[in-house]
């Protein structure tokens, strides 16, 4: 097993026993006692320059007369650009410093902010672990000093071979740009002697792409960067117009679900004997292992189908525990479980603490309530109500 693909499974399972560790909380009926996520997924701004196809700002940039679309409206609000302001993120670390939290910038493009190296080297300097994730089109700009700053994990978001890609993103160079900031980060880590960064690119399957799995492996490859970070391919996460009218009907008093990631995606057109057998071509060409690349979430070929079918409802039997464990902070600072997830504003960090929005009643109350209905229709095909990879539970 090489130091990366060790590393890797280090973190995962690092991760995992920090959500176990959360969920005796979730057993609680009164939750009685201080609860902390293991994770703050972090809001920084509200924008984005990117088209992507499957991205509701993206495509509500693209068609500026379609805009009321779940994830614009939930994370970039739907209006005016905005940055959460520097002493309030400040703030916010200072408050989660005591509790390990780690701080993951992923809304809406991070490396927009000028002041990203100096919001990382902070975070590290609090003794907290710095997590990204991005479109990667800036990165080559500040790859050095984010590696100097002690980042410990990068995500970059890549969606195939470079045609492809550049297709999905509505740029022309996107994929060379993302590639040559993951090349300087992985010659910053040899330069300084470094085991971390982990670098990792994220692949959204959809109807661009789903032909296109085993190309972008051999591409990675061939470019000489697939042995030194992971893959995660990740099935499209979209809601219908039918699962918003009934979510909104059921549960009035949660933040509007409306159609997600679809207007510019017709599923319909997935082939999916052809994407499972791109999988299954993957995994003959390169040896499977879930450390180097895996597919969120773990679907059988008969569960694949099921995704991509909007009239399909999957595994309403799993509940999530992610209000138990990670938060998202938003670009205007109040505080929610996760960025396509419909939980009320807990509060906002500009007015309260972090720790004390978390438990408060709001928080407790939306807990209470999702013990007792585990599964919405806003939560069908959210890989938080899925099963791990098969072979991470070993």
């Amino acid at each position: 097993m090489s130091k990366i693909v060790q590393r890797n499974k280090e973190e995962w399972n690092r991760i995992q026993k920090m959500s176990e560790q959360r969920l005796e909380y979730y057993f609680k009926d009164d939750y009685t006692g201080e609860s902390m996520p293991h994770t703050i997924n972090l809001s920084l701004n509200n924008y984005c320059f990117m088209k992507c196809r499957m991205c509701d700002i993206g495509q509500s940039r693209a068609n500026r007369k379609d805009k009321d679309m779940f994830f614009n409206n939930r994370a970039a609000g739907g209006g005016k650009a905005y940055t959460l302001p520097l002493e309030i993120v400040k703030k916010l670390i200072d408050d989660v410093a005591p509790y390990k939290t780690i701080i993951r910038p992923n809304f809406v493009e991070p490396l927009l902010r000028a002041d990203i190296d100096e919001i990382a080297g902070y975070v590290t300097s609090k003794g907290l672990d710095f997590y990204i994730i991005t479109n990667g089109y800036l990165l080559s700009k500040k790859a050095k000093t984010l590696v100097e700053a002690g980042m410990r994990v990068l995500r970059v978001s890549i969606d195939g071979t470079k045609d492809r890609h550049n297709e999905i993103r509505g740029l022309p160079d996107s994929f060379q740009r993302s590639i040559k900031g993951i090349e300087i980060v992985i010659e910053e880590k040899k330069r300084l002697g470094l085991e971390y960064p982990l670098i990792g690119i994220c692949f959204t399957i959809s109807d661009h792409n789903y032909d296109n799995l085993l190309d972008f492996y051999r591409e990675l490859d061939s470019l000489g960067i697939a042995k030194e970070i992971y893959i995660a391919f990740n099935f499209l996460r979209y809601s219908t117009m039918e699962e918003a009218q009934t979510q909104n009907a059921l549960f009035p008093q949660f933040f509007p679900l409306t159609q997600s990631s679809i207007s510019c995606i017709d599923v319909e057109d997935i082939d999916t004997e052809e994407l499972c057998r791109q999988i299954k071509a993957v995994r003959d060409e390169f040896a499977p292992d879930s450390y180097k690349y895996h597919f969120n979430p773990h679907l059988n070929d008969d569960e694949i189908k099921k995704w991509f079918d909007k009239k399909t409802y999957l595994h309403p039997e799993i509940p999530c525990f992610a209000p138990w464990t990670v938060a998202q902070v938003f670009y205007d600072g109040t505080v929610g479980v996760n960025g396509r997830c419909v939980s009320p504003s807990f509060g906002n960090i500009i007015d309260k603490p972090f720790h004390e929005i978390w438990n408060s009643e709001q928080a407790r109350d939306f807990r209470m309530k999702l013990r007792k209905t585990p599964i919405m229709p806003v939560c069908n095909r959210c890989c938080r109500t899925f099963k791990v990879d098969d072979e991470k539970k070993d």
